[in-house]
Parts: C-alpha cells; sequence; structure tokens
C-alpha cells in the first residue's frame, strides 16, 4: 500500500485497524528505509498505539510473520491454517512450524500484479512495469499509470502520470500535425481494419449507466466483472 491508502484506514466508519507494536523493531531502525516506506511504517505505529474504537463494530487485523498454508473446510471456507515466520539473518521470511487456525469464511486473496508485457517492448520484470522514462519508453512509445510506475498509487498518483504523458505527446507531435494527421477518426479507422474493437467515451457512459442501473439497495452501481457483460451493455 501507498502511505495514503494505508492512512485512509484510520479513518473508516465501521472498522478499526489492529497492529500488535510487538511486531516492529526499535524506532531508531526505521531511520535505514526510503521515505515512503518508513511513512508507512510510522502510520501502521500510529495503528498499533492507538487502541480499537469500541463504537465501530469490526476490526482489521494485521497479521504479520504469517505464511497462509492452506483453507480448509466441508466445501467452503471456514478457516485458514497458518505458518507462523520469523526472519532469518539475511533479513528473509523463513517458516518455523508453529502453526494456528484463523476463522474465515470469506478469502480474498491479493497476491501483486504486473502489466502483460508486449512483445519488443523493454521490460522491468522485478517492478512488473514497462522500462520507461518519465513515461517515455522509445520513439512515439509512451506508458502511463502502473504499467509505467508498477502497480502502486491511486487514481490520485496515477493520474498526474497521464497529463504528463500527453503533454510530451503533444510536444512530439510536427507542427502541421492538426491540420495533416486524421487524428481520433483515423485511429478508429486503424483499429476496425485490425478488427480491434476500441471502446470511447461514449461506449463508457453506457456502461456506467447500466451498472448504476443494475444497483443493490443501498449500493452506488453493480460494478461489471466480466469482459462478456460490458460488451451485453453496449450491444455487442
Amino acid at each position: 500500500m501507498t502511505p495514503k491508502e494505508l492512512g485512509e484506514l484510520g479513518h473508516l466508519e465501521e472498522a478499526s485497524p489492529v497492529v500488535d507494536a510487538a511486531d516492529f523493531p526499535p524506532m531508531e531502525a526505521d531511520d535505514a528505509l526510503e521515505p515512503g516506506h518508513r511513512k508507512s511504517i510510522t502510520i501502521l505505529r500510529e495503528f498499533a498505539g492507538t487502541p480499537a474504537d469500541p463504537a465501530k463494530p469490526k476490526r482489521m487485523v494485521f497479521d504479520f510473520f504469517a505464511k497462509p498454508l492452506r483453507i480448509e473446510g466441508n466445501g467452503k471456507a471456514e478457516r485458514i491454517i497458518v505458518e507462523r515466520t520469523e526472519l532469518d539473518e539475511n533479513g528473509a521470511a523463513r517458516g518455523t512450524g508453529e502453526t494456528y487456525e484463523v476463522p474465515a469464511s470469506l478469502v480474498i486473496t491479493a497476491i501483486g500484479y504486473s502489466t502483460p508485457q508486449m512483445a519488443g517492448v523493454p521490460y522491468d520484470e522485478r517492478g512488473g512495469k514497462f522500462r520507461n522514462e518519465g513515461g517515455i519508453i522509445g520513439d512515439r512509445l509512451y506508458a502511463v499509470g502502473w504499467a509505467r510506475r508498477g502497480p502502486t498509487g491511486t487514481i490520485g498518483t496515477n493520474r498526474p502520470d497521464g497529463y504528463e504523458v500527453a503533454e510530451q505527446v503533444a510536444t512530439a507531435m510536427p507542427a502541421a500535425a492538426n491540420s495533416d494527421r486524421a487524428g481520433a477518426e483515423g485511429l478508429k479507422r486503424l483499429l476496425n481494419e485490425r478488427g480491434i474493437m476500441p471502446t470511447d467515451y461514449d461506449d463508457w457512459r453506457k456502461i456506467e449507466e447500466t451498472e448504476v442501473g443494475q444497483a443493490r439497495p443501498g449500493s452506488p452501481r453493480e460494478k461489471f466483472v466480466r469482459v462478456e457483460d460490458w460488451l451485453s451493455a453496449l450491444g455487442r
């Protein structure tokens, strides 16, 4: 999580974050961290020093030094078997052999994200993103968002990337580009020639209207999670 995302967990209306202070090394160890990580650790330390709000019915428990081994249950998720871990001399986690059980009727995995690779485009395997300098991959090739920065940040951090790259694209266009190029219509024709179906802003508005129209009581929308569903909303 980014520090911003982590900090917002302290302002949830229904849940309190719970962190065990014993999971942290001495505070002076924080000095060696890069600024973003240090800020995140500071927020977690604040959570550890703040009792759970009794007025909030839910708790969000951060269970560090834990390795999920398996999910058990009778035809459905009922518990997770977890192994306690510790850090070795190189700072890597290793199992201790001690296991415990966490009741769980719903399990959501978060295993990370990597931008899909493209043939001929330089790629950063470790970062899960395209290699770029300020969003520029190469001649007439750019990246924004997580494809540029890796899986970190939200709309608030990725949106400025888009503005920056848009300015770079505009700067790189020939002076006569506004008059002698087909622009968006030319792009649509090219995509159609290649059998690629684009989704434009008008299409997005139709998708949004359909999601809002399908919302359950108390929910702002029912988000599509399958490509087939939003294609159906567009009549395709």
